[in-house]
């Protein structure tokens, strides 16, 4: 594997929408939905019989490096994530000496991968999903950069107000989704603490009329919200599910999620932008 050119973590998880948790000693970024991203190896990816990424070792309990504030923080994310089945993320960097007892980067692989974990013994493995190259990574979707662009706008203080609290699914935007949508199509929950609203037309490609129009919003449980927002998940105007190619299905099935599920028809103005995000955000095709 081919290493990019030299990055320091802090950068590294920035280019990719994370922020690392600890700029001295962390290993490990947070998206702004939550989400963990592990800095991998290269040199521990364990590649598959037809030459596609398998796995990589990213977590080895009998080893000396992980007896340290970032092993010690590395080894909690994981817990989490494999407590809840969950999806994390990976980037892969070069180390300058691979045989040094602390490592420094080179060079990194300059793509964002998805991954779930497994555990093999002392080690735990993130193995490959697929790449993720949703237009939320690839044009840096970040929310506190879109609240900071409209904190300094030049917009009246009672549109910024109402535009921030959109950007975060809350305020009047998820009051007009509210009078649409009764709560989680796909879950069926309907408890407002646990389903958020969801823009249908990414806030990038929105307009502000658009970014606060009910019709544009979803209530979403959050790892459906995960599903929906990077491309894995859209829905035809009838409300038939459309799950992507490249979705791992052993995610569905621990989720509980039927894909064959038709979940109720959609308005005439929801159908629009559900065209909108079947075009611009679902993944239709299999990896190439």
């Amino acid at each position: 594997m081919a290493a990019g050119a030299k990055l320091g973590k802090v950068a590294m998880m920035a280019r990719v929408g994370a922020r690392l948790t600890n700029d001295r000693w962390g290993w490990d970024g947070v998206r702004s939905d939550g989400t963990i991203v592990f800095i991998g190896w290269d040199d521990h990816v364990v590649r598959r019989a037809d030459g596609a990424l398998g796995s990589c070792e990213i977590f080895d309990s009998t080893s000396p490096r992980n007896d340290t504030p970032g092993g010690h923080e590395r080894s909690r994310h994981i817990e989490a994530l494999l407590k809840g089945a969950a999806i994390g993320h990976l980037v892969l960097a070069t180390p300058k000496d691979p045989a040094a007892p602390t490592r420094e980067i080179a060079g990194i692989d300059p793509r964002l991968y998805s991954v779930r974990l497994e555990r093999h013994g002392t080690q735990v493995l993130a193995v490959f999903i697929g790449e993720d190259s949703t237009p939320e990574v690839a044009f840096g979707d970040d929310l506190a950069a879109d609240v900071a662009q409209i904190v300094a706008s030049g917009l009246g203080e009672t549109e910024r107000a109402q535009l921030v609290q959109a950007r975060r699914g809350q305020g009047l935007f998820r009051a007009r989704v509210e009078l649409i949508e009764a709560g989680c199509r796909v879950t069926g929950v309907r408890d407002r603490a646990h389903v958020r609203a969801v823009h249908i037309k990414l806030w990038r490609d929105a307009t502000n009329v658009e970014r606060l129009d009910g019709s544009n919003g979803l209530l979403l449980a959050p790892h459906v919200q995960h599903l929906f927002t990077r491309g894995f998940l859209a829905f035809e105007a009838d409300g038939t599910a459309l799950v992507s190619p490249r979705m791992d299905r052993e995610v569905l099935y621990a989720w509980s999620i039927d894909e064959d599920r038709n979940v109720g028809a959609f308005t005439a103005r929801q159908a629009t932008y559900l065209a909108h995000h079947r075009a611009n955000v679902f993944l239709s095709s299999a990896w190439s």
